[in-house]
Parts: structure tokens; sequence; C-alpha cells
């Protein structure tokens, strides 16, 4: 990327904090008529996985993925800043709360499904880089106004990600927030990419539902859970296209799960691919 021009929090004016963390703090800052966050690290213990974060994140460049202006250790506060775009509208979690999401709506079922598409089309990206999220849960989708789309959906929150060597590559590092892990996670065995695709599906599960489709206090209880059968039937003014592409997603068998281009070219998701994902972008996937 090119040099960043921030070196100090005090570059920014009208700041103000937006969230806390273990990590430490984020921040809205202004400069020069723009906004930005600020992602401040104020414990010595999440300093690696966030430089981390800023290592994957500097060679991401996609309209699905946060976008990261640099980073500086700021002397005054001698913290590290991460510094990245601003999503006007937070995270999907609570986007979808402010909306009062109702899947009776079809202005609520259209818009799902817009986001859901820049979420596949985000994760396809990922497998392309040979990156796997790891941790995709609706806080780590942030939510951006855009002029031409209305919204945009982009993935966040990097510091779980892992880079295999190749798309084909597996892992076996047991990570993630638990009630959205594969069971193939859960079970130490090597994985791919396609946990993503089981994450996506707990999270369009929750969506419609307001509740996780599996239950446990641990993560042996959690695979019990998974391995005992699928879970309970969605509320049936769900609209089947929905239904369909959960059960698919949330195949126990990783081979077995619907692969990202097969989504992302479904034949009536057509126009809504072509109208959210750039031309140049979608050849350099491969999508058309």
């Amino acid at each position: 990327m090119s040099q960043s021009p921030f070196t100090s929090l005090s570059q920014f004016s009208n700041i103000e904090i937006i969230g806390k963390g273990t990590f430490g703090i984020v921040y809205k800052g202004q400069y020069e008529n723009c906004l930005f966050a600020l992602k401040r690290i104020t414990t010595s213990k999440a300093l690696s996985s966030n430089l981390h974060e800023a290592e994957i994140l500097n060679q991401l460049k996609s309209p699905f993925v946060l976008k990261m202006y640099g980073q500086f250790f700021d002397q005054e506060t001698q913290t590290l800043v991460i510094v990245t775009e601003f999503a006007e509208k937070g995270d999907l979690y609570d986007f979808l709360k402010r909306i009062q999401f109702n899947r009776a709506e079809k202005t609520h079922l259209d818009l799902i499904l817009q986001i859901f598409i820049d979420i596949v089309v985000g994760i396809y990206y990922l497998q392309k880089q040979s990156i796997i999220h790891r941790d995709l849960k609706p806080q780590n989708i942030l939510i951006f106004n855009d002029k031409q789309l209305g919204y945009r959906a982009k993935l966040s929150d990097f510091n779980l990600s892992k880079k295999l060597n190749s798309i084909i590559d597996k892992t076996s590092t047991q990570t993630g927030t638990p009630y959205f892990i594969a069971p193939e996670i859960l079970r130490g065995s090597l994985y791919d990419y396609r946990v993503d695709v089981w994450s996506l599906g707990i999270m369009l599960y929750y969506i419609f539902s307001g509740k996780l489709p599996y239950q446990g206090n641990n993560k042996d209880e959690l695979l019990a859970c998974i391995i005992k059968g699928p879970p309970t039937e969605l509320p049936p003014d769900v609209p089947q296209l929905f239904k369909s592409l959960i059960s698919k997603m949330l195949k126990v068998n990783p081979e077995e799960r619907i692969q990202l281009i097969k989504i992302i070219q479904f034949l009536p998701f057509q126009e809504i691919v072509t109208q959210r994902v750039p031309l140049e972008f979608g050849q350099y996937l491969g999508i058309w």
C-alpha cells in the first residue's frame, strides 16, 4: 500500500469512543473531512494478533473487505493504532436490531439477500487468497452506506484468520467463536475454507430465527449437538430459498457443503450479483 500519512492520534479531530474490547479501544476520528476508525491496542497480549490482522488487511484489496489505511505507534499513548475506513451503520448485529429486522417484510428480505451476497463474495475472495477467516459472525460484518447500492457489507476482524500455503492446503488450529465454529474444528481435524461456509450458515440461521441452531455448555457438548442431527426447523414463514441455502451450508461433512461459487452463480442471484460485484473484480474472481 502507499505510504500512510498517519503518524499520531493528534492528527485526528472530533475523536470519540465507538467500541471497547479486550484488545483496547476503537475510536471514530476525522482527518481532512473524512471519518476513520482508529483501533488502539492497549494490551500487550493483543498486540500479536492485531499485528497479524494488520498484515492480512494490508494484503487484501476488495470492495467486500474492510479497507486499512495504515498503522502507527502513537508516541503519546505508547500504543499501536490501526486506521481503517469507518462503517457508518456499525456491525450487522446492531444494524439488524436498529432496523428492527422483520422476515415478513419483503424490503428486509431483499436487504438480507444483498448483504448475504456481499459476504459470500467476500469469503470467496478470501478463498482465492488462500485465507480462512475463522471468526465469521454478525459482529464481524460491517455495514457501510453506498450511494448506488444503498448499503454494502464488508468482512472485518481478521485477528483469527489464517493464511494457507495454497487453496487446497489445510490447517488444524482450534480457534473461533464457539457457536459459529464448524464441527471439523471442534473435532480437532484438518480443515479448510469450508469452515467459513459453515459459519455463514449459522449466521443466516440466527438472522432468521433469532436463535443459534446448536447449543452446548462446552465444545464437546456443542459437537455432540451438531452430530445428533439437523437443528430445529426454521419458522414456516422463512422463504424456502433461505431454508435450502442454510441446509446446504450446514452439512456436517465439509465435502457435502455447498461451494461458494455455486451460490454466486445460482441463477436467481445473477441480477443481484451483477449489480453488486464490480465488473473487473468479478472477472478477477472468475465469476463471469
